[in-house]
């Protein structure tokens, strides 16, 4: 018992000064507010990425577009050898915006051409065709394809058909898949089967992936250091696949055009293969869609089949 009954007793939870030193100072809050820059910054800038990669905004000026086609035509390599992104993201959304124009798809018009003066960019283009980024010729060379008449691309997409870019060489020989041209058979053909990756320059190859990895189109490979050079050179993968085989041994020496990597075909220049053989194949193509009747892939079984038939229709 309390030896003075009238003194009353602290509460628990009551503590003197001294004995709240050493406890931690309870922060105050910080206002609302300043968390709005960083909510605001979290929305703009995937907003203002997602804006400068989609070409899905629409080009109506022409002398705008006109503009980065030019700009494309007479940029100068930096010192990676490189274009600058932000010139080939634009000629890019320039050669789409024309391709929207030019496929019926788009402008549901039966002769693409009805949509303007648009051969007044056709130079351009075919400057374009030549360019030494890969990107640009692969669009141009997809581009193409969406104007039968215009005689004017033919002798560029044949040219194409022998790029150092396997996709370049893919899409100009649906391109002339569309003029009827059987130049372009052998490239389609090819796109039915595994695709060797060749070294583009002499070296010591090192840092595969694994066998049955799947990789995106531009994902690195592998990587090659030529004799003497301060860095490796990246070796890219031309398209969307998975890594079949490993053609040569990792560390060792590569000369320029040695096999380096087997990658499996890819589904959907599968399906385009097999569309383009029924339009233009010739009757020993008749064995190589039937063989994808079995595939795996519904469309692609479909395709086949049908394929099967416009073919078999064309030869009899």
């Amino acid at each position: 018992m309390a030896e003075n009954e009238n003194e009353i007793e602290p509460e628990a939870d009551t503590f003197s000064s001294s004995a709240r030193e050493g406890l931690p100072t309870p922060k105050k809050s910080s206002p609302a507010w300043i968390l709005f820059p960083v909510i605001i910054a979290f929305i703009l800038i995937p907003f203002f990425f997602w804006q400068g990669t989609w070409f899905g905004k629409r080009i109506e000026n022409d002398a705008q577009l006109e503009s980065m086609l030019i700009e494309a035509r007479d940029a100068q390599p930096g010192e990676d050898g490189r274009v600058p992104g932000q010139i080939l993201r634009h000629a890019q959304h320039a050669l789409e915006e024309l391709t929207k124009r030019l496929d019926p798809m788009v402008n549901r018009r039966t002769d693409p051409r009805e949509t303007g003066d648009i051969e007044k960019f056709y130079p351009l283009v075919l400057e374009l065709s030549t360019h030494h980024e890969p990107v640009l010729r692969r669009t141009v060379a997809w581009l193409m394809q969406f104007d039968r008449k215009a005689t004017v691309f033919d002798e560029a997409l044949r040219a194409m058909l022998t790029d150092s870019d396997c996709l370049v060489r893919r899409n100009a020989a649906l391109g002339l898949c569309r003029r009827k041209d059987t130049t372009a058979l052998p490239v389609i053909r090819k796109m039915l089967e595994p695709y060797q990756v060749l070294a583009e320059l002499a070296g010591k190859v090192s840092a595969f992936l694994p066998v049955g990895d799947p990789v995106q189109q531009d994902m690195e490979l592998a990587r090659i250091r030529p004799e003497g050079a301060p860095r490796s050179t990246i070796v890219r993968a031309p398209y969307g696949s998975e890594i079949l085989r490993l053609l040569v041994a990792p560390d060792s020496h590569v000369d320029v055009g040695t096999p380096l990597v087997e990658l499996k075909a890819n589904s959907e220049q599968i399906r385009n293969a097999i569309v383009a053989l029924g339009l233009l194949g010739e009757e020993e193509d008749q064995a190589r869609i039937k063989a994808f009747e079995a595939s795996m892939d519904r469309e692609i079984r479909a395709l086949a089949v049908q394929s099967g038939k416009n073919l078999e229709r064309r030869l009899n």
